[in-house]
């Protein structure tokens, strides 16, 4: 029996796409419209996945998955947002509101079809001769890191078991790559697919899975910027812990957009930047976060003479573009952002901790530490409990409750730094050297408490466990 799939989209589009993913018997298709959402709430708690389209200045994509999530994710079904490649800088909100996966078009029919059907049924098919690489995955509550995990075009595969259940969202860092991932499997060998890649970025791993870099046993560095705290979801999404995020950052460079999506907040999917389309059935502009209409061609015109996807299809015109249209206009450039002071501030976890275990003694720090960190390690040490103030004590700077005191106050100084500097009005540079290190020493210390968790589960001591696992959730907040 073929998956049962709700799509929800324009009504002028629900037409053609029902009638193309039903082909091939591959689908069991119902559409709603996208203004409809309380027939969409209904209709999504019955079916195996749920597809949106692009979003609506009344019906935002965000607030749509978001409003599904719940129906959708908690049985454990799928819940795929479809983009326009021009919409990438959107990937991070619609994977934070409950995404399980994140399409673009236009594409050939086929490709599209086949790509949503492995994301339905959670397909991974493993490829010989994959290159092994250290890889961190990210959720919500903890960070793990597998050495000499194998790396596919379609995924990872780690030798390991991964405490996730199949079709949670996660985030992946391996070598130079950063993307988000699909749980298939948590074990005997987890299986993670690439979730959300645009077609640009698939090339680029593929090429780099082909080359077989970097070389079994590789030491690769912890993720940078958007490491394990790098996403913040809704719903059952399952998404990364969040990171600190300056006043304003400066726009990213064009040759940044397509890799990494702007996180920001508002109506996604506009189409005010979308270049000229040129499909015989193709999509005009419409207002900000519109849906394309279909607009035909003049008879006897060589627009509609062109088949838009090599088949009468239809979903040709949806799906890919006519070759030999007349050349799109390219977007003016933004004017270049003013450079403010950096942000955040070069990490100094050891006089964090130097300066939290003295007033933990109930001495004064001394005067080689700046006077943000004791603000800030005075306002975390006020926070902690009864048990893990006497744990530290007891333990002292070594120990994993240590360190992750000393991130929580590096964090909470990097964060007062930032209000400081969003109440002034003021945008900063960001440094991403300082950003990553400030990640490295969350992430490790996360790690570490992990680690003790582990153990206090293994030899059954409760009030361990219940120890470590309130202080990583403070540390998860942070």
């Amino acid at each position: 029996m073929p998956p049962r799939l709700l799509i929800v989209a324009d009504p002028k589009m629900l037409p053609a796409l029902s009638g193309g993913l039903r082909e091939g018997g591959k689908f069991d298709v119902q559409a709603v419209p996208l203004a409809d959402r309380a027939a969409a709430e209904a209709a999504a708690g019955t079916v195996d996945a749920v597809v949106l389209f692009y979003g609506a200045p009344t019906a935002p994509l965000p607030a749509s998955l978001q409003a599904l999530a719940p129906k959708v994710r908690e049985r454990g079904a799928r819940l795929v947002a479809v983009l326009q490649r021009e919409q990438a800088r959107h990937r991070d909100d619609c994977f934070r509101a409950g995404a399980s996966d994140v399409l673009f078009m236009p594409v050939p029919k086929e490709q599209f079809v086949a790509r949503l059907v492995e994301s339905v049924g959670l397909s991974f098919a493993s490829e010989p001769g994959g290159p092994t690489s250290t890889v961190f995955v990210a959720t919500r509550s903890v960070s793990s890191r597998f050495e000499r995990a194998t790396i596919f075009s379609i995924g990872v595969e780690a030798p390991t078991q991964l405490a996730l259940k199949a079709g949670e969202t996660v985030r992946l860092s391996f070598a130079s790559f950063q993307s988000w991932g699909l749980v298939v499997r948590g074990g005997p060998a987890a299986q993670i697919r690439f979730a959300g890649l645009a077609p640009d970025e698939e090339k680029k791993i593929a090429e780099w899975v082909k080359s077989g870099a970097p070389q079994p046993g590789a030491v690769q560095a912890p993720p940078p910027v958007a490491s394990a705290r790098a996403a913040a979801g809704a719903a059952s999404a399952s998404p990364a812990v969040r990171s600190i995020s300056p006043p304003a950052p400066p726009p990213p460079s064009p040759s940044s957009k397509a890799a990494r999506a702007a996180p920001t907040a508002g109506p996604p999917p506009g189409f005010a930047e979308r270049k000229t389309p040129r499909a015989t059935s193709r999509p005009t502009p419409t207002p900000e976060g519109g849906v394309p209409r279909p607009t035909v061609a003049a008879p006897g015109s060589a627009a509609a003479k062109a088949p838009a996807n090599g088949d009468a299809g239809p979903l040709a015109g949806l799906f890919e573009k006519v070759e030999g249209a007349p050349a799109a206009q390219a977007a003016p450039e933004p004017p270049p952002a003013r450079k403010g002071p950096p942000w955040p501030a070069a990490v100094q976890v050891d006089l964090c901790k130097e300066a939290a275990m003295k007033l933990l003694a109930g001495e004064a720090p001394g005067p080689e530490v700046p006077a943000n960190i004791v603000s800030s390690a005075r306002k975390i040490a006020a926070l902690l409990s009864v048990s893990e103030r006497a744990s530290i004590e007891k333990t002292g700077k070594g120990s994993y409750f240590a360190d992750a005191l000393a991130a929580r106050i590096a964090l909470d100084a990097a964060t007062a730094e930032g209000n400081r500097l969003g109440s002034a009005k003021i945008t900063p540079t960001v440094d991403a050297a300082a950003l990553a290190a400030l990640s490295k020493a969350a992430d490790e210390a996360a790690a570490r408490l992990q680690q003790e968790a582990n153990a206090a589960i293994g030899k059954g001591e409760v009030e361990s466990l219940q120890l470590v696992t309130a202080a990583s959730a403070s540390l998860s907040r942070d």
